[in-house]
């Protein structure tokens, strides 16, 4: 039985350019209130194995709460899903069902946030049944 990691599943895009990683970086440091910085970091993160790391920028990008509600609503799914799935690939069942659940019961216009959710129910969360190959 091969195990598939779900944050891998996750992504949209590619993103393991050592370029990237410092554009990244820069623009955290240039707009650390911008949580679509935080995001595109924890992507980069999750694409390098880097759990803990993703981990931090997601939280990070959550914190960043009033900006997400007034300028970037269509952020907020797909970063608790994100979330989620890294919480998953550390281990984290309980909190990444936490994390998950209120996600999960939309469907999403969003190809980026339909993927994370069908993604997330792949791997067993929010009801789904757990994909094992």
């Amino acid at each position: 039985m091969q195990e598939r990691r779900l944050t891998s599943v996750c992504l949209r895009t590619t993103l393991g350019s050592p370029a990237l990683g410092d554009e990244t970086l820069n623009l955290v440091r240039l707009h650390p209130h911008d949580p679509r910085t935080h995001f595109l970091r924890g992507e980069l993160l999750v694409a390098n194995h880097d759990a803990p790391g993703a981990e931090a920028e997601l939280r990070a990008a959550l914190a960043k709460q009033d900006a997400i509600t007034t300028d970037f609503p269509a952020l907020e799914p797909p970063l608790h899903m994100l979330l989620a799935g890294v919480l998953l690939d550390e281990g984290r069942q309980s909190e990444a069902d936490d994390e998950a659940h209120p996600w999960c019961l939309n469907r999403y216009a969003d190809q980026g946030a339909g993927q994370l959710r069908d993604a997330l129910l792949s791997a067993g969360l929010c009801g789904g049944s757990q994909d094992t190959h």
